[in-house]
């Protein structure tokens, strides 16, 4: 959360990707993680490049995601 509060939004989606893809990987598919990869390049460049307010509702998602059991 703490690089969408900054709005660093090049270590968001850094972080943002590796949370996805980490989550992915555990599922033991590898041509998913691929897929997802490729459509993470593309998000970045059309959905993140000018929304930076964006970015703090989507970290603090991830957070619910890795609390909920």
């Amino acid at each position: 959360i703490d690089a969408a509060r900054r709005r660093d939004t090049p270590a968001f989606l850094d972080l943002d990707r590796t949370f996805h893809l980490g989550l992915l990987a555990r599922a033991g598919n590898a041509r998913i993680v691929d897929v997802v990869d490729q459509v993470l390049d593309h998000l970045r460049l059309a959905r993140f490049a000018e929304e930076h307010d964006a970015l703090v509702p989507v970290a603090e998602g991830h957070g619910a995601i890795l609390t909920t059991r």
